[in-house]
């Protein structure tokens, strides 16, 4: 092998793959090919499913970058809704963490810089089928009286142009109201939903 590593070609839904549920994993480029410089690997994640739990790498930074679907993506101590066609950068020593709180699957592109990664993932595989991803039930987590208020909230608010559930733009200039984009979407975050939105 090259001192440079080897080039790699691959096409759709191709690599070496890990099933861990509701997580799935597909390595792209790993020590073989990168000489364990770095690791190249897609996640992906069924709908409203927990992801692996906050962690840090003391000697690898990570970068993610949205390929499918929606992505809730934890920095340090701040969630990050972040879109098909985004990007997160995730320096060593960084607390973060990723879960899907959509109603579709969702998949990262990962590069994981500094070592390789993939020779973790037989014993990461043994982990989750001993404690398989958590499914996000908002009804049992917040109770079936707390969703069916937020929803019929959102219901009433609509009809007033003015939604508690995403919305571009503060309604009417009412600062209780927001862009999920800080997790306060309502006055009301004191139930704890506005993370599972």
């Amino acid at each position: 092998m090259p001192s440079e590593g080897q080039s790699v070609v691959l096409g759709p839904h191709q690599g070496r793959r890990y099933d861990m549920g509701a997580i799935q994993a597909v390595f792209k480029a790993d020590r073989p090919e990168t000489l364990g410089r770095f690791s190249i690997s897609e996640w992906w994640l069924d709908a409203r499913h927990e992801g692996p739990g906050a962690h840090k790498h003391d000697d690898n930074d990570e970068i993610f970058y949205v390929i499918e679907g929606t992505a809730s993506i934890l920095v340090g101590d701040t969630w990050h809704q972040m879109a098909k066609g985004s990007l997160c950068v995730i320096p060593r020593g960084t607390m973060h963490d990723f879960r899907n709180e959509s109603a579709s699957r969702m998949g990262l592109l990962n590069v994981y810089v500094g070592g390789p990664f993939e020779e973790m993932m037989p014993m990461i595989v043994d982990w989750y089928r001993d404690n398989p991803a958590k499914r996000i039930d908002w009804a049992s987590a917040f109770g079936v009286a707390a969703l069916r208020l937020l929803t019929d909230l959102d219901d009433g608010l609509r009809r007033y142009a003015c939604p508690v559930l995403p919305h571009p733009r503060p309604c009417g200039g009412d600062p209780a109201i927001r862009r999920p984009s800080d997790e306060r979407l309502f006055s009301a975050q004191g139930l704890g939903l506005a993370r599972f939105l």
